[in-house]
């Protein structure tokens, strides 16, 4: 797409001078200096030169929105990548029976998983037509092909491991626990990755309804790896820790209505 067809190829002269403003370095009275050079304490630390040209510039983005495409995905890599280092932290307190320590690691988990759903929650306000423009440029790229992604799901299924280990550990099993609730430390444990799994469910599901607003969930509508959107309804449902689910089939399947009451019947107080 030539930049004369590009929507909003001609803004107006204040837009236009703002872009060259923010497209270079800026004075900052209080400093006394430009920032944007990538040389004082902060830009060096956390190496915003290098950052900040690892998106098209205005003059290469095919869409306006491309900027809000390409940043939210790459955003979207660090926080997975953050993620599966704290997933590794938690493998490490589980193994070693640190309970509270695993608790926190765990908040911090789903605190990141929130931020990776208001992150995609952004990219809700492209238009169809913006995706359309902005889908010719990325090849075949897929969420399969997430570095961030695959690092995740393995640490997840080390996270797995390390919580039957610790099950048998304690000489108990996953039933054991649900029922009697003792010992604490494993009911907290499993019902807080079972918190950690909805969350991840969530961000699934951010992602299908991104999907079927900008291109249609559909068995007739391929995604750019090949794979008809349609699919994606089986995958957002998938879980992490599938027997922590399978536990409440079976517990409900074992239930009974014997011991309870029935409604407007008398309640002892006693």
């Amino acid at each position: 797409m030539t930049r004369e067809t590009k929507p909003n190829a001609n803004p107006s002269p204040r837009a236009h001078e703002l872009q060259q403003d923010i497209d270079k370095p800026l004075m900052v009275t209080e400093l006394s200096s430009e920032v944007g050079h990538g040389t004082h304490d902060y830009e060096v630390y956390v190496r915003t030169a290098e950052l900040l040209s690892l998106q098209h510039s205005s003059d290469e983005r095919v869409h306006p929105d491309e900027l809000a495409f390409q940043i939210v995905h790459q955003v979207q890599e660090l926080w997975l990548r953050l993620l599966a280092q704290e997933c590794v932290a938690l493998v490490d307190r589980v193994d070693r029976d640190r309970w509270s320590q695993s608790q926190r690691v765990l908040e911090r988990c789903q605190r990141i998983l929130r931020s990776l759903c208001e992150a995609m929650d952004v990219l809700s306000t492209l238009t169809p037509a913006a995706f359309q423009v902005i889908r010719r440029s990325l090849g075949d790229g897929s969420g399969l092909q997430s570095p961030g992604f695959a690092a995740f799901r393995r640490a997840a299924t080390a996270i797995d491991e390390s919580l039957k280990d610790a099950f048998e550990r304690a000489g108990v099993s996953l039933e054991h626990v649900y029922q009697t609730e003792e010992p604490a430390h494993l009911l907290t444990l499993a019902e807080s990755l079972v918190d950690f799994d909805v969350a991840f469910q969530r961000w699934l599901v951010e992602h299908f309804h991104l999907v079927r607003r900008t291109i249609g969930v559909d068995r007739k509508v391929s995604a750019l790896d090949g794979f008809p959107t349609k699919a994606l309804e089986v995958r957002m449902k998938r879980p992490l820790f599938p027997e922590l689910w399978e536990l409440r089939v079976e517990l409900t399947q074992e239930w009974k209505r014997d011991g309870g009451i029935a409604p407007g019947c008398p309640r002892s107080t006693g």
